[in-house]
């Protein structure tokens, strides 16, 4: 299917198809279920609003791009933090990464724990 789309189509393609990807996972980990007009509409309205940005989008002179990404300094700490929740196991669990640079010497401790 998507050798025989756009570029454009399979993109609002995907923005139809997201709200039905929520709503199934709605259903199948919450068993909660939408109404399927309420998810109709949502998806109509995300590609509204999907084509109004990208008419606003082309009718700009130019586009900003972010800067490029920059080297941190020398001695840094960079530390990550994530964590999940599984109701039906009744079970948490997160995870902490530090990475330490000191004098072009990088360390990287993790810790892991389950609840």
């Amino acid at each position: 299917m998507i050798d025989l789309l756009e570029r454009r189509e399979m993109e609002q393609v995907a923005v139809i198809l997201w709200p039905i990807w929520y709503q199934r996972n709605l259903r199948l980990h919450e068993g909660m279920t939408m109404d399927p007009l309420h998810t109709a509409n949502a998806a109509a309205a995300y590609l509204h609003e999907y084509r109004n940005t990208i008419t606003f989008a082309m009718s700009q002179d130019h586009i900003v791009f972010p800067q490029n990404w920059l080297l941190l300094p020398i001695d840094w700490i960079k530390v990550n933090l994530e964590g999940a929740i599984f109701s039906e196991l009744e079970a948490l669990g997160v995870g902490l990464s530090f990475e330490i640079m000191k004098t072009n010497l990088l360390s990287n401790v993790q810790i892991v724990s389950w609840c």
